[in-house]
């Protein structure tokens, strides 16, 4: 991790001293991104606690007439699709940096490199 700080102080130090216009910027970051790609991780979706299975098999129209204390009394439940909404939003935006990212590199190696990992993407919203 402290490499990464250094290497990204002296990206915007070069910016700054105006020894790389932001272009050129961008694809030093790119490269940067197919080289360390191994190191970004999609994280599994959570699997869901049987709180939340006994819920999701209440019929539709009865789970709003659902009691606030219910979900008190099943913490789990709002737990669980929290934490889904969590891991879906950080999963997507590393999916749109890695996009961003294939722009911006210029060899056939770099690309696979990342594609590859944006194949990883999972593709559920999870727990299902």
């Amino acid at each position: 991790m402290q490499e990464g700080l250094v290497r990204k102080n002296i990206l915007l130090k070069e910016l700054r001293n105006k020894k790389v216009d932001l272009p050129g910027l961008l694809k030093k970051v790119g490269e940067w991104v197919a080289e360390e790609v191994q190191t970004y991780q999609f994280r599994d979706m959570p699997i869901k606690p049987k709180e939340v299975l006994d819920y999701e098999r209440i019929p539709e129209p009865s789970r709003k007439n659902i009691d606030v204390t219910y979900f008190y009394d099943h913490p789990q439940i709002l737990a669980f699709y929290k934490l889904r909404h969590f891991v879906f939003w950080e999963n997507l935006s590393l999916y749109e940096w890695l996009k961003e990212c294939l722009g911006y590199v210029n060899t056939e190696e770099e690309k696979v490199k990342i594609l590859h990992k944006m194949s990883e993407f999972p593709t559920t919203k999870g727990g299902e």
